[in-house]
């Protein structure tokens, strides 16, 4: 907790404790009192709150020594010492001797052990102050799930960094609300405005009700794979339309999986599913694809998130200046009134405020004067990191990691990053690589682990959209990028890559004036470079979970057909790369689902492959059936002949995959809802009964699981803010 958060909670328990309303002060006429309440004889009782948790207790002594003057002057009823010290009965008597007159006994002095004791009796107090039960919530979950932390050991830190600069808002208390009224919210607004935050909050709370958290990072298919009716559960897809444009993100026929599952969410008592996007972001896709528009038209779970209160801004700014290193003399500029120029700025939002308390301060000048300009243009913020404190090595590797997705394994960008400093001649090593990675962890870069290895992304979109905006203006860099690119999934992200403002606040910063990445000019480069690595090693999904998947050539192969002319390899190379899908369909190796699009599909191109593709394909389809989606797949090949039920023939063998299915999964397959649409198609009704009793049984451990979720909800309502200087200066007084 911070100095504020501190005073704030010994304020709430003493309320509590003396039944009375309490009073908070900053400094200046009021002689440094912190709190201040009436006592029941009409005499005025005070308190001086001391956050030492990191201090001596010869520096808390002194301090308290130095509180004697004040209270003579002040001559109080009654008089409490508050500290977030762990003191001894010695400590506590030592503190009494330090204010003899006012202290009536060491009851009166209130160390952290008293202060935990208070809070065990007022348990709506510790549910007001978020950071104190999220935090001990949160610490709990992780210590009993280690096979989630192992899993999830980013989001963890992620989350342990919000909650400590966490400053609670009307949002949470809002989004909190949509969760257990609808169980899904959609939280979108603009960038930077702490949706994410929001997010990790909302996850935080469900963690200390016993929810298990599953983090989808790519698409929802993981979601799908992870959902389990036996325990109560809280899905988070951060970014789920893509950071900066919907097509990052949204692959084919996503859009009805993703409100297929919201769908199944909304029906089940004991899951909870947090998506996060730009608001723009989330109207362009509306426009695009029918079953966003519908989900946007429902809207009863979308939060928009909006600008912040005036106090809420500046609680924003104090927690993270009380974080860092910034000197006193540019902290104390900001108690004189400097706070204004930031908080009141029409640009201010929490993540310049975050990125910009971890800059450089500069070695002259004013502290105050270097961020507001930044806030003028925020671009500045990264432009002074860019260009005067990064070599030109490590810009370099942010050009590289811009040309893979959201999060990638280390060692692929360090394959490809050295491919492309040896294009443009400069020298690598691996030691050089790990100093630029330590230089920029924390600024530019983070870093996690997960079943991939280490693995290396963007801080934040912000600064996605600008080394992107560097990478536009560079189309010979982009020619080098392409030329010394190892992997495909570089191509397919440079392509979808567009490049925006980065002024937080841009309304006009939707995907229709966005510009594209790649230059005309490059294109040559880009076909050849599709040719020359068609057939690399793909990259390993972003999650392990059941039927998880890699980039298929299949998949490449559809890209690429889908790519303007000049853009893609000539037509020869085209039939070849078909041809050799065409004998690994033969040996039945490939991706089934995206052989039948590319062959059968509604964008099909059978006129690429060569005579008789469709039977090959057909017999494939046909022969090898050992996964329910391989029974999706020929189902679809089947309604191309229009005959319902489908061709018996395969009935029998499907009775025996559902068994199979049934002993295979506990507590149900994860594919439940397509083994029931197929059994109506193939009119197999022998196995509805089978079928709607393990969706009941679905459906009663899940009424289980959401009663045995603790849900605790606050009983009492936020203050509202004063958005007054008075209140305001209170917390800036502190420095």
């Amino acid at each position: 907790m911070t100095d504020v958060d501190f005073e704030e909670l010994a304020a709430d328990l003493l309320a509590a404790e003396l039944d009375r309303k309490v009073e908070r002060f900053g400094r200046g006429a009021d002689g440094g009192v912190d709190l201040r309440w009436v006592e029941n004889g009409g005499g005025i009782g005070i308190a001086q709150c001391k956050h030492y948790i990191d201090s001596t207790f010869a520096q808390l002594l002194a301090s308290a020594k130095k509180e004697l003057p004040k209270v003579d002057k002040l001559k109080p009823a009654r008089y409490f010492f508050a500290t977030s010290q762990v003191l001894g009965v010695g400590q506590k008597d030592q503190i009494q001797g330090a204010i003899p007159r006012w202290l009536k006994s060491a009851k009166d002095v209130l160390s952290g052990s008293d202060l935990d004791q208070m809070l065990d009796r007022h348990r709506l107090v510790e549910r007001k102050h978020v950071k104190l039960w999220l935090s001990t919530g949160t610490e709990l979950f992780w210590a009993t799930h280690a096979d989630l932390l192992n899993r999830s050991e980013a989001l963890r830190q992620r989350m342990d960094r919000t909650i400590k600069q966490y400053v609670g808002t009307k949002a949470f208390e809002d989004a909190s609300a949509i969760l257990d009224r609808e169980k899904v919210c959609l939280i979108a607004g603009q960038p930077g405005v702490g949706k994410t935050v929001l997010s990790h909050m909302l996850l935080a709370d469900h963690m200390t009700r016993g929810y298990e958290v599953v983090e989808v990072s790519s698409d929802i298919n993981e979601a799908w794979a992870s959902l389990d009716t036996e325990r109560p559960q809280v899905f988070v897809y951060d970014d789920f339309l893509g950071q900066l444009s919907f097509s990052e993100r949204l692959g084919k026929n996503e859009d009805a999986r993703l409100a297929d599952f919201i769908d199944r969410v909304r029906e089940l008592k004991s899951k909870r599913l947090i998506l996060t996007t730009r608001e723009y972001i989330l109207r362009d896709a509306a426009r695009s694809y029918f079953r966003m528009e519908s989900i946007n038209r429902r809207g009863k779970y979308i939060l928009e998130v909006g600008e912040h209160s005036r106090d809420d801004k500046a609680r924003i700014l104090y927690n993270h200046l009380w974080e860092s290193s910034i000197d006193r003399a540019h902290l104390l500029d900001l108690a004189d009134g400097g706070w204004r120029r930031i908080v009141d700025h029409p640009n201010y939002s929490p993540r310049l405020i975050e990125y910009g308390v971890r800059s450089q301060p500069p070695n002259e000048g004013s502290w105050i004067d270097q961020f507001v300009a930044a806030l003028d243009d925020p671009k500045t913020l990264w432009t002074q990191s860019f260009e005067a404190h990064l070599s030109e090595a490590q810009r370099v590797l942010l050009y590289v990691l811009a040309s893979f997705g959201k999060s990638v394994e280390l060692a692929a960008v360090k394959t490809a990053y050295r491919s492309l400093c040896g294009a443009l001649g400069i020298p690598f090593s691996t030691t050089d690589f790990r100093v630029s990675l330590d230089t920029m962890e924390g600024t530019f870069l983070e870093f996690g682990k997960d079943h991939r290895g280490v693995t290396a992304a963007f801080d934040n979109p912000s600064i996605v959209d600008f080394v992107l905006n560097e990478l536009r203006r560079e189309p010979e860099l982009q020619a080098q990028l392409l030329r010394s690119a190892t992997h495909f999934e570089q191509l397919t992200t440079l392509w979808s890559r567009s490049a925006g403002s980065v002024t937080v606040l841009d309304q006009d910063a939707s995907s229709r004036v966005r510009k594209k990445v790649l230059h005309e000019s490059v294109a040559r480069a880009f076909a050849k470079a599709i040719a020359r690595t068609f057939s690399a090693r793909p990259l390993q999904p972003q999650v392990s979970y059941y039927g998880a998947s890699s980039q298929s050539r299949e998949e490449r192969l559809a890209f690429t057909c889908a790519l303007p002319v000049g853009w893609r390899p000539k037509p020869k190379w085209c039939g070849k790369a078909a041809k050799s899908l065409v004998k690994r369909w033969e040996s039945e190796k490939g991706d089934k689902a995206k052989a039948y699009e590319l062959v059968f599909g509604p964008r099909a191109v059978p006129t690429l492959f060569p005579t008789g593709a469709e039977s090959v394909l057909a017999t494939w389809i046909k022969s090898t059936l050992s996964e329910t989606q391989d029974w999706v797949v020929l189902g679809r090949l089947l309604d191309l002949d229009g005959s319902y039920p489908y061709d018996e023939t395969f009935a029998d063998d499907f009775r025996g995959h559902v068994a199979a299915e049934m002993r295979r999964w506990d507590p149900s397959p994860p594919d439940l809802d397509e083994l029931i649409a197929l059994s109506e198609c193939f009119g197999t009704s022998d196995l509805d009964e089978d079928l709607e009793q393990v969706r009941q049984q679905d459906l009663a451990r899940d009424d289980y699981a959401a009663d045995e979720a603790k849900d605790w909800r606050l009983n009492e309502k936020r203050a509202a803010n004063d958005d007054g200087d008075v209140s305001i200066e209170r917390y800036f007084d502190h420095f």
